[in-house]
């Protein structure tokens, strides 16, 4: 006698000689010989292999940077204690170097270094013109130069010719305007438009007729 099986439940099982072309009588599905072989059933897919973790990435160190070859590469770097370049100290009056920063006179002139000089120009008809320190003054024919009335008929000088003033250290100076005939100092032609510095007993020529004096002198004792 031969065993039928369900095809849709294989344990629901039928004996009989007559089961070919039988159905099942619980699921309606044909009945198949227990002798058939089943057809095998389908592996499970096998699980991805496993990923191994990333290790973080390593940061990369930054070359150094290369020194330059030559000359630049030997030079030895800058002290930034090292003290400026001090300008060498001179008499305001005559220009002498001063020695020693204690010296309080001149070793030529006698006179004080530390006193402002005052700059006093002397014209030829005997008018005088003084300029303290930090002043200026107009050298010319214009209404506004004190110096307009002893160069009032000097037909050589522009009107305005040229400026002298003391700066805040005390040093005198000469400036030519740009004039029509030229600014001398001891018979040098001052480059126009550039302060020339102006010494005790100089003598400025305005064109080529009108010869200033120079004195530098401290300034006026208080009066009382």
């Amino acid at each position: 006698m031969s065993r039928w099986v369900c095809t849709f439940d294989r344990a629901l099982v039928y004996e009989g000689d007559d089961g070919e072309g039988r159905f099942c009588p619980a699921h309606g599905t044909p009945l198949t010989e227990e002798s058939e072989q089943a057809p095998e059933p389908t592996p499970p897919p096998e699980p991805p292999a496993e990923r191994p973790a990333e290790r973080p990435a390593e940061p990369v160190a930054e070359p150094a940077a290369e020194r330059p070859a030559g000359p630049a590469a030997e030079r030895p770097a800058e002290r930034l204690d090292e003290p400026a370049e001090v300008e060498p100290r001179a008499c305001l009056y005559c220009d002498t170097p001063v020695p020693h920063a204690s010296n309080t006179r001149c070793l030529t002139c006698h006179r004080p270094l530390d006193g402002p000089a005052v700059l006093v120009l002397r014209f030829a008809g005997g008018e005088t013109v003084e300029v303290e320190r930090d002043g200026t003054v107009l050298l010319g024919r214009a209404l506004a130069s004190p110096a307009e009335k002893a160069l009032r008929d000097s037909g050589r000088v522009s009107r305005e010719h040229a400026t002298a003033g003391v700066d805040g250290e005390g040093r005198a100076w000469v400036r030519d305007e740009r004039s029509l005939n030229g600014t001398f100092v001891n018979g040098e032609e001052v480059t126009p438009g550039v302060p020339r510095p102006l010494r005790d007993g100089d003598k400025v020529r305005l064109g080529d007729r009108e010869t200033v004096a120079v004195r530098l002198a401290p300034p006026s004792a208080p009066d009382g």
